[in-house]
């Protein structure tokens, strides 16, 4: 939509009332073009979700009615519905260590020495899903929170691996405790699971849209999420379809990882 969030106005706020008024913002503002569309047959316009994490929608619609769209003011742009397609390597096996190699590599230990574990701290998660009942991730899954967007499982799942597999790398094993194989950085953290891509690692951009408001949506429920790790990218680096959205992210103060 053809209307910004008032970014200098709310600048204090808590997380929480800048989430109101971006939904009241977005709700206003989209009105007049979802009642438009809502009045058409469902073979010219569907309305398939109204999002106020950035200030849009998205629509499956005839090329006449598009073309309508676009001579109105109160229309920003108009997208196609794009796909992610994760870039995946399967693992193979190699001698045990612990902690992994990785850990050594960045040298996380010195932050565990320090006291810095991850204790304490909400972590979104937008990937294929998660395995939670992985002996890495136990007891990790902030419960009952969970989101998914392909096919709408009321439990979580990884139909595909790659989620289990970066979910391992932000928190799996136990530091300096007796779990061997430790690959995760921040061991301590509880972790929020989102699926937005199918099991052969595809992922509509309504899907992600999908999971990166489910997650924004749980500010006003008292959840302190800090950080949001998307281990997916794009090879169209001019694509800004995400910029707003990772905007009001840290607006609300969430670190978006790509």
């Amino acid at each position: 939509m053809n209307v910004e969030y008032p970014y200098e106005q709310i600048e204090g706020m808590r997380p929480e009332e800048k989430c109101q008024v971006f939904k009241s913002v977005a709700d206003n503002s989209q009105r007049d073009v979802i009642q438009y569309l809502k009045s058409l047959s469902e073979e010219k316009a569907e309305v398939l979700g109204q999002f106020w994490i950035f200030n849009g929608f998205h629509l499956k619609a005839t090329r006449d009615v598009i073309e309508v769209l676009t001579l109105r003011d109160d229309i920003w742009f108009i997208s196609h519905n794009g796909v992610i397609k994760l870039d995946y390597q399967f693992g193979v096996e190699v001698e045990s260590r612990n902690p992994e190699w990785n850990i050594s590599k960045i040298m996380a230990e010195s932050c565990w020495l320090a006291g810095y574990s991850g204790e304490g701290i909400i972590v979104g998660h937008i990937d294929t899903g998660v395995f939670t009942t992985h002996e890495a991730l136990a007891g990790k899954w902030l419960s009952p929170y969970w989101y998914d967007a392909v096919n709408s499982q009321t439990s979580p799942y990884d139909d595909h691996r790659n989620g289990t597999h970066t979910m391992g790398i932000i928190c799996g094993g136990d530091g300096f405790g007796p779990f061997q194989n430790d690959i995760g950085v921040a061991y301590g953290v509880q972790y929020i699971p989102t699926k937005a891509f199918n099991n052969q690692g595809m992922g509509y951009y309504s899907w992600i849209d999908a999971c990166m408001e489910y997650l924004a949506n749980l500010i006003p429920q008292g959840l302190d999420i800090r950080v949001i790790n998307n281990s997916w990218g794009s090879s169209n680096g001019s694509d800004l379809h995400w910029w707003n959205i990772i905007l009001n992210w840290k607006n609300l103060g969430i670190f978006s990882v790509f």
